[in-house]
């Protein structure tokens, strides 16, 4: 899985092209907005299942008192195949609104079970006479 700016298909070969791949994000205000794409291929697939992509925040499912609801969840889309050596690859547009900075998860899944992650740390803007670096 793969976070980006965009995504391009080549219509005369079906070939992919991932334009600004990413794993950060920086935001001018409080909730950060982002707008971006992410890329998935998914192998050794036989049957039908359907998938879905939700972003949550990492802090999820480590305390009883922290919100594991997603920040968003996308539609599941139902997929088929009958080729287990087929590379099914798929891209999914998304816009977040992350509440705050931390670190967040893109979890791409089936049903209960996690298929594949992505982590990416999400910073808003410094406190005032905050020296860190990004």
């Amino acid at each position: 899985m793969v976070l980006c700016d965009a995504v391009h298909r080549d219509a005369g070969n079906g070939k992919f092209t991932l334009l600004g791949i990413f794993d950060r994000l920086l935001g001018r205000a409080v909730p950060i907005k982002a707008q971006f794409c992410v890329f998935f291929v998914l192998t050794d697939c036989v049957g039908e299942t359907e998938i879905g992509i939700r972003i949550v925040d990492s802090r999820a499912g480590l305390s009883d008192d922290f919100d594991t609801s997603p920040i968003i969840d996308s539609p599941p889309v139902r997929i088929r195949s009958s080729d287990p050596l087929a590379a099914i690859k798929g891209v999914v547009g998304m816009t977040v609104d992350f509440p705050e900075s931390g670190v967040y998860l893109c979890e791409l899944y089936s049903g209960e079970v996690i298929l594949q992650h992505q982590r990416v740390v999400v910073s808003g803007p410094r406190a005032e006479g905050d020296e860190r670096q990004n």
